[in-house]
């Protein structure tokens, strides 16, 4: 984006000749200063791959904080999309130092130039929309709090939730004067949240208007399965077992009729759902078969999703475990005792219309120690921005 002075009135036949030598002299340098930047990008986004040592890597990082292509920074910003984590943080790092020393010879662009990349959904994604955000926001404070709300259902999660605090505010403050009122902008902000710390925040804030929640379906957590325990996990052979309830997913179908031979005897599958007030869908084998060591479980669950494409489910446990979806493994996990916060596992699937069979493993160790003894688990469907799909035939 190169902003040219207004030009001044040509008074002689020399300016008229030599002028026009000059703009295009200047326009074989502008093309040559892009392709330095999308040169130095593109060698910068080969850094996911490891195909990339670290004195070239700063070489072209340099490059780009000293351009004085105009639209670099942009240029910048748009690299950031679908990029791996590793480029994406030189790449911002990068803009950073570029805006640093912008501001510093007082160049730096203006809000006008920054605004239509953040309103328009379709340039830039997540980070690189918010880091245009912020730019805005220190350029003009203002006009960004003004264009906030309509970043409610942003691809950016960063801004969608300063939408959603904001709106969320707006509410609190009428719970006095305008109860009502209040309930309904916190509902819009609770139904637009997608950050679970956040929306714990807004449950609390409805909770004294009246209104109820049902987190379990906030989240999309599945909460019908079908059980089947304890089998053997004795020195930790039970991960790379496959016991008949996968082998029979892998074959196409699992046969909820059935015995099977278990660690102790003969088991068979069970139906189980979990209450909604109670550990935000938390399928615990331990209360439900009682405590073992050295075991290895099996849930499984039909889920019917209402569309087809990219998902993703997210699980949290303490345990060593598998997914399948649609008898493909999703995920294999061997680690046990790892900590269980909530999304701690995001795994990428796609789905198809109508029956995806989802299956989970779930393995405890013999270690005796109490905060070992952990055997449960808890799974959510969900977008790529963590907004829940809900099985269909869910009540």
């Amino acid at each position: 984006m190169f902003r040219m002075l207004p030009c001044r009135m040509m008074h002689s036949l020399k300016i008229c000749v030599i002028m026009p030598f000059v703009f295009a002299v200047l326009g074989l340098i502008l093309t040559d200063a892009r392709a330095d930047v999308g040169n130095a990008i593109k060698v910068i986004k080969a850094a996911d791959g490891g195909q990339v040592d670290q004195a070239k890597l700063s070489a072209c990082w340099q490059e780009l904080v000293d351009s004085d292509d105009d639209s670099c920074l942009f240029q910048m910003l748009v690299a950031m999309n679908h990029t791996g984590p590793v480029a994406s943080n030189w790449i911002a790092s990068a803009i950073d130092a570029l805006v640093e020393r912008l501001k510093a010879k007082d160049a730096m662009y203006g809000a006008e130039d920054i605004e239509p990349m953040i309103t328009d959904q379709c340039t830039l994604d997540g980070e690189a929309k918010f880091l245009a955000y912020e730019m805005l926001a220190d350029i003009d404070p203002e006009r960004a709090a003004e264009i906030l709300p309509d970043m409610l259902y942003d691809n950016s999660l960063p801004l969608r939730r300063l939408a959603v605090e904001q709106l969320a505010d707006r509410g609190r403050a009428l719970v006095d004067t305008s109860p009502d009122e209040a309930r309904k902008l916190i509902q819009k902000a609770f139904d637009a949240a997608r950050d679970f710390d956040q929306i714990k925040q807004l449950v609390a804030d409805l909770t004294p208007l009246g209104v109820e929640v049902d987190m379990t379906r906030k989240m999309g957590i599945v909460r019908r399965w079908k059980l089947i325990a304890p089998f053997d996990d004795t020195d930790r052979k039970g991960f790379a077992t496959a016991y008949p309830p996968e082998i029979e997913n892998a074959a196409g179908a699992i046969d909820y009729t059935v015995a099977h031979q278990g660690k102790e005897g003969p088991i068979r599958w069970f139906d189980h759902t979990t209450d909604p007030k109670k550990g935000l869908g938390r399928v615990d084998l331990n209360q439900i078969q009682g405590k073992s060591n050295s075991v290895t479980g099996y849930a499984a669950t039909e889920f019917i999703s209402p569309v087809e494409g990219p998902a993703q489910i997210r699980i949290q446990s303490f345990n060593a475990l598998k997914v399948w979806i649609g008898g493909k493994q999703a995920a294999s996990i061997d680690v046990y005792h790892s900590g269980s916060q909530f999304d701690q596992h995001v795994i990428p699937i796609k789905l198809v219309k109508g029956k995806n069979v989802i299956l989970v493993k779930l393995c405890q160790n013999d270690q005796p120690q109490g905060w070992a003894q952990q055997w449960h688990f808890s799974l959510r469907v969900c977008d790529e921005q963590g907004g829940a799909i809900l099985s269909t035939d869910r009540p």
